[in-house]
């Protein structure tokens, strides 16, 4: 966590390298050796260190000649975290024989802070829906209309459960054909007619 990994590479004929490092966050802190880097001793055939840099804060390298206790060069930069960097040290014949010390990106960095993105993004929908549905339930039209949709519900699961459905009294009957309707015969009732000739009768 929080490291880059640097390759540098010494082309200087017959020159080792002695890199220091600082945080540029660190005020009138000394250098600390960080790597040396001696010539391969074969022209053409440049010397390699790999070494782990903090991607925390930037970082500021001085390169300097071991021998002759000379700078050579001077960067800063900021690296990416697991990020691979090489640093090739080499002549530059311009006129004037100079050494440059140029930065190379061989594999990007990823973004440190993509997790925490995530993170705070699935936590702000959560408290968006959570505040959405406590603003639904709080209107007195929504929260009737689940109330009547409740309700309604669990009448029909009683009504069932108690009198069972239409198909199940069906088939408790035994009957495979429904019988025809037929009216209710009413009871014999005495009309006054038929009391007033009983009466004279008698």
């Amino acid at each position: 966590m929080d490291q880059a990994l640097l390759l540098i590479h010494n082309e200087l004929h017959g020159t080792n390298l002695s890199v220091y490092w600082n945080s540029e966050r660190c005020y009138h802190c000394s250098f600390r050796i960080l790597v040396n880097v001696s010539w391969s001793g074969k022209p053409g055939k440049p010397s390699t260190a790999a070494v782990a840099v903090s991607t925390q804060h930037g970082s500021i390298l001085r390169l300097n000649d071991t021998m002759e206790e000379k700078e050579v060069c001077w960067l800063e930069y900021k690296f990416g975290e697991f990020g691979n960097y090489s640093l090739l040290v080499k002549h530059v014949h311009n006129g004037v024989s100079e050494v440059a010390c140029d930065l190379v990106v061989n594999k990007n960095p990823i973004d440190s802070n993509l997790p925490v993105c995530v993170a705070f993004l699935v936590g702000v929908v959560i408290i968006i829906a959570v505040s959405f549905l406590k603003f639904l339930m709080s209107l007195d039209d929504f929260h009737n209309w689940i109330s009547k949709a409740i309700n309604t519900r669990e009448t029909d699961r009683l009504i069932n459960s108690e009198l069972g459905s239409p198909s199940r009294a069906d088939s408790l009957g035994g009957d495979s054909q429904p019988e025809a309707w037929r009216p209710p015969a009413s009871p014999p009732r005495l009309r006054c007619v038929d009391t007033f000739r009983g009466f004279v009768y008698f």
